[in-house]
């Protein structure tokens, strides 16, 4: 078991560039504590990050709700509005059902977490720059 724990911390440290402890010290939390959001703090909260983040984030609506309330999807990646070809591209979704919230505050919370630390990880750099989340 030690093997094992060993092999799969130097490969962490591999994907990360550093080690575990370096890579902690460098990630940024999100300012605001944790919160709940309803649909009306929930598009404040995403039109913020998209003009606080406008070179890697893309807010746009795909329609509206049985409630007439815009369904929101934010691209994040070093070009937002790019299709590059070869990259990766990876797909979240959340709040489906209005009244299922954990999801929701999950994807507000990456959404932040990405963008907070972006430019200042290399991991969560790396990331951006190569996938479309």
């Amino acid at each position: 078991a030690d093997a094992e724990f060993a092999a799969i911390a130097n490969y962490s440290s591999q994907l990360l560039g550093s080690s575990r402890d370096e890579f902690l010290a460098t990630l940024r939390e999100p300012t605001e504590p944790f919160v709940y959001h309803n649909y009306e703090a929930m598009t404040k909260k995403l039109k913020e990050l998209n003009e606080r983040y406008p070179s890697i984030t893309s807010l746009y609506t795909i329609g509206k709700s049985v409630e007439q309330r815009d369904l929101w999807v934010m691209i994040i990646s070093d070009q937002p509005l790019v299709h590059e070809a070869g990259e990766a591209e990876v797909r979240y979704i959340g709040n489906i059902h209005g009244d299922e919230s954990v999801g929701r505050e999950c994807l507000i919370r990456l959404i932040e977490y990405l963008c907070v630390n972006y430019g200042t990880n290399d991991f969560i750099t790396k990331l951006v720059n190569h996938v479309r989340i």
